[in-house]
């Protein structure tokens, strides 16, 4: 009898070394996870094993006007408790793998939930103590407390599931590594593999304190007020000053964990969604007689792939941790009492190691109105220089400074990346006129002669 048409039943199974037996302590691949007893287990790290749960309540998170949370599906938990006689609430929010499927295959495959539980449990860590030796606490300051960071197997699935296609059964970490699909397992073979691929589920939570709690709130898109951005550069220059450093001092050039330099495959979704996004600016072009214009993002839109993974390639002076989606939807912010704000980032998903203009783009293109950042550009490069080297000297460094003909020759590079995000970001942020703001950025990007020679890329095809 043929694959197609037998009845297979879950088994335990050891692949690679690695046991797929279910943990003493689930991972949760889905809401249904978050149960009283492993929110309990969560806060016994917190709190010491003889903590106990006394009742919770749970609901998705709130997002403000415009923001938007595609990469994760987050729910918020007021948890009351105690050890002995001593009564405690604690506000989490858990993050686990987004809902929408298309949405799922990008974040597994970049491997973006191994990121970030790296990220949490190892890499700022590290770097808070290496600070905190120097007498810092800038990187403790601007992160959200994490109480449980856990991925299963390190691994995206996929290995996994082809290697049980292949020999026509199913694993099951007690129904959730690979679900329950309610179909006979079919014969072995790619077109089959390829199309059962994306079912896969991965074990994955990362469990936060739910700030906004504490009266930090993020803004409405692209209404990131000046003085809110004065203290956004601030955090940022200071984060990617002290990852400099910390990276010099431990010789550390990669981290296998982050994105690495060429990563992106030929047919990554990032062409998927710049094609989606054009499909949607395409006609406002030929409306305003931008026809070359509309001829040369057509051409990226073709090569945008090589395009992106040339430009992270590029030698840089200064490599620091990059954020990734630093920007308002993700900068936690709580008004101080002379008027200064407070900042926590979150969301790591996209971090690598790169130039920090990165960054400074990112937090700019998807923060500000475009009339707004055209304006203070260059007041926050300066601001960014100057808060970069006053921490350089904190940390002890002895080396060169950055100048800001480099980082304003970064920034400027950095623009031609900034047209792809934002085109391509035209399925998630839908708000008024993100078609000019995608539409004005490459304008000035062409302007700069950057859309030039863009038939060069086609051969990295």
């Amino acid at each position: 009898m043929s694959g197609a048409s037998q009845a297979v039943r879950p088994r335990n199974l050891e692949l690679g070394g690695v046991n797929l037996n279910p943990p003493s302590s689930l991972i949760p691949s889905s809401p249904q996870d978050l149960t009283a007893s492993w929110l309990e287990n969560v806060l016994r790290r917190k709190h010491g094993h003889t903590y106990s749960l006394t009742g919770h309540e749970g609901a998705p998170l709130k997002l403000s006007q415009g923001q938007i949370g595609a990469c994760s599906h987050m729910r918020c938990f007021t948890i009351r408790g105690r050890v002995g006689r001593e009564q405690h609430i604690d506000h989490l929010i858990v993050k686990m793998l987004p809902e929408g499927e298309f949405m799922r295959d990008l974040v597994l495959e970049h491997k973006m939930s191994q990121r970030e539980t790296h990220i949490y449990k190892d890499l700022l860590p590290a770097l808070i103590q290496f600070e905190q030796r120097l007498g810092g606490t800038d990187i403790h300051d601007m992160i959200v407390p994490c109480h449980y960071a856990e991925v299963f197997a390190n691994d995206d699935g996929r290995e996994i599931m082809q290697h049980c296609l292949k020999n026509n059964y199913w694993v099951s970490q007690c129904g959730r590594l690979v679900l329950s699909l309610q179909i006979p397992v079919p014969e072995a073979g790619q077109e089959v593999v390829a199309a059962a691929e994306n079912r896969v589920l991965l074990p994955w939570g990362i469990a936060l304190e739910n700030y906004q709690k504490k009266g930090y709130y993020t803004m409405e898109s692209l209404q990131l007020q000046k003085s809110q951005l004065n203290a956004a550069v601030r955090s940022l220059a200071r984060m990617h000053a002290t990852s400099f450093c910390w990276l010099q001092h431990t010789r550390t050039n990669c981290l296998p964990y982050l994105f690495q330099q060429d990563q992106l495959k030929p047919k990554s979704p990032v062409k998927h969604y710049f094609t989606l996004g054009m499909e949607k600016i395409a006609p406002r072009l030929l409306e305003l007689g931008f026809d070359d214009l509309l001829a040369k993002l057509t051409t990226i839109q073709d090569v945008c792939v090589p395009l992106l993974n040339s430009f992270l390639k590029r030698p840089r002076k200064f490599n620091v941790l990059v954020h990734g989606d630093y920007r308002d939807g993700n900068l936690l912010l709580r008004e101080t009492p002379d008027g200064d704000w407070q900042l926590r980032a979150v969301d790591w998903q996209n971090s690598r190691l790169g130039s920090p203009a990165l960054d400074v783009l990112h937090l700019m293109l998807f923060s500000l109105q475009r009339p707004v950042m055209v304006e203070l550009e260059d007041e926050v490069l300066v601001n960014y220089r100057r808060h970069f080297n006053e921490k350089l000297k904190r940390m002890g460094w002895e080396g060169e400074e950055m100048s800001l003909e480099h980082l304003r020759a970064e920034y400027r590079a950095a623009k031609l990346m900034g047209v792809v995000w934002a085109i391509s970001g035209m399925q998630y942020f839908r708000f008024d006129n993100w078609a000019g703001h995608c539409i004005d950025i490459a304008t000035e990007v062409d302007e700069l002669g950057m859309m030039d020679d863009l038939d060069d890329f086609r051969q990295l095809l």
